[in-house]
């Protein structure tokens, strides 16, 4: 096979090639691996794959892998894998969710305690020394009847679990991330942001939730459209 595609240079059969079948085959498969992106568990996965065909075969300079355990491209240099993209370089939005149900119901109030909301919640695999920031904000948070100060009030949480989980009242791995916006009027819509940047010490599945916490015996009510969101800012440069 002496004639190539004129892109990627894949071999491609002659009608005087002698007729081989599982070479050809063979010759037009290896190709294709060399300029496929092929995704590794992680590099030593990737190293491994390379060991075992060496040293016939080796990355071509610009051969592009994807590692699982990162969640990133890295390309060959000709003598060193290298990252697509520099590790300072934001992702953005990587997990997002967005609600217009009333939170508990239309016409009902949280009583005193802290809740979670249940359609704002998510877990995401979070990459260590990259830094998110992670934020939720809605359209109104009112009190509920009662008397001033102890008959209403109240505030927005948003808390994470490392393990993995969604985050419950009852998790023993709660963390409080911020606790912020509060409402002391009764019926006196109170829109809200909450944000909080976050640098995880370890790779893994983290969950997120936003929770409602009633400090009055009035209670608290979410209404209107609010969200859950989650952004990858990138890496933090290192210091000149």
């Amino acid at each position: 096979m002496t004639t190539q595609s004129a892109l990627a240079k894949i071999p491609l059969p002659e009608l005087v090639d002698r007729v081989d079948g599982p070479t050809a085959f063979s010759n037009f498969a290896k190709k294709v691996e060399d300029i496929a992106v092929v995704p590794y568990a992680n590099s030593a996965a990737r190293t491994q794959a390379y060991a075992a065909i060496s040293p016939t075969r080796t990355p071509l300079e610009g051969t592009l892998t994807y590692l699982l355990d990162t969640n990133a491209y890295e390309f060959w240099t000709g003598t060193a894998w290298a990252p697509l993209l520099p590790d300072t370089y934001p992702m953005g939005i990587v997990n997002f969710k967005n609600s217009d149900t009333a939170f508990p119901s239309d016409g009902s109030y949280v009583p005193v305690a802290t809740q979670r909301i249940t359609d704002l919640s998510m877990t995401q695999k979070l990459t260590a020394g990259r830094v998110y920031r992670i934020s939720t904000h809605g359209a109104s948070l009112d009190g509920g009847p009662g008397a001033s100060p102890t008959g209403r009030g109240g505030g927005i949480d948003i808390k994470y679990t490392s393990n993995g989980t969604i985050p419950v009242v009852t998790n023993s791995s709660l963390v409080y991330m911020r606790n912020q916006v509060q409402t002391d009027d009764a019926y006196n819509a109170t829109g809200f942001y909450i944000e909080r940047l976050y640098q995880p010490p370890a790779t893994g599945i983290y969950g997120f939730a936003v929770f409602v916490r009633a400090d009055g015996t009035g209670g608290v009510r979410l209404s209107g459209n609010r969200q859950l969101v989650i952004e990858d800012l990138g890496k933090p440069k290192p210091a000149a």
